[in-house]
């Protein structure tokens, strides 16, 4: 899953958390991904890597590529687009000048081209990726800076690499919404916080340890003290609407909505959808 994942990644942030350890495995013809998450600006994820199930991949029938270039920082000429590429299922291998698309699909909308793929749709400075799945791909900006500065645009956002390659930065979202592409939940970093879509939601389910295995969808790994009856170190804790009214005695007996709880000093509450709340301890 992506969150224990969520350990390393990128944007403006220079912390580095690590709440859960994901790793997502290819079901069609996109990457697999063992990922490593953190926030938006100094992280690292791990690449995706390709099925040692069968005997033999088929390699795709790519373009030739054209000049190489660095997709942390894309000079390539104007009407081209630096884009990462693999010879077969797996890490990204390298990265080369590619015509930008007659009508380039932008950031966020959906695309169809395996992210292996030497071409694909989108605009520039945006690949087109679906963290394993073929029903999650869509246009996502890549990451900037370099493999061990990495940053996203969109401070709330989270660095994904497959490699040193490169890396996409993944979507914003809200737990209480489901507005995570097909095949992907909402996944959340407690302590940044961070709500990024990924892949693979966790099994541990509101009150249960996170030790062991992350929190399922719709909780979050938070510190003991905050969860009646934990007996770990940290367990899992529902979300709730602070705007509407209190469901956490029925979501975890013991527990009521209130305010996110403040972890540090790089704690970033503009990262917390409006309204949003955890059910902790009364």
């Amino acid at each position: 899953m992506i969150f224990a994942a969520l350990a390393s990644g990128c944007g403006p942030v220079s912390s580095e958390s690590s709440t859960t350890t994901s790793s997502t495995t290819t079901s069609t013809t996109t990457t697999s991904s063992t990922t490593e998450l953190a926030p938006t600006s100094t992280s690292t994820t791990s690449a995706p890597t390709a099925s040692d199930s069968s005997d033999f991949v088929i390699k795709p029938d790519l373009p030739t590529p054209g000049a190489a270039c660095d997709a942390w920082q894309d000079t390539c000429p104007e009407g081209q687009k630096c884009k990462p590429f693999a010879d077969i299922l797996g890490p990204w291998a390298s990265a080369s000048c590619v015509p930008v698309a007659d009508v380039p699909r932008p950031t966020g909308e959906t695309c169809t081209t395996p992210e292996f793929s030497i071409i694909d749709e989108c605009e520039r400075g945006a690949v087109c990726h679906g963290l394993g799945t073929a029903e999650g791909l869509r246009c996502h900006a890549l990451c900037t800076g370099s493999p061990t500065e990495r940053s996203c645009a969109d401070e709330c956002s989270w660095c994904f690499t497959n490699g040193d390659v490169a890396g996409v930065c993944l979507f914003p979202c809200d737990p209480r919404a489901h507005d995570c592409p097909q095949g992907q939940s909402c996944q959340i970093l407690a302590e940044a916080p961070r709500f990024i879509c990924g892949v693979g939601a966790g099994t541990s389910a509101a009150g249960e340890s996170c030790a062991a295995a992350a929190c399922s969808e719709g909780t979050a790994c938070v510190d003991a003290a905050l969860v009646p009856g934990c007996a770990d170190a940290k367990c899992c804790a529902p979300v709730c609407d602070l705007e509407s009214p209190d469901t956490c005695a029925a979501a975890l007996p013991g527990t009521t909505c209130a305010a996110w709880p403040v972890s540090g000093p790089e704690f970033q509450d503009a990262c917390r959808p409006a309204g949003l709340g955890l059910c902790t301890a009364v």
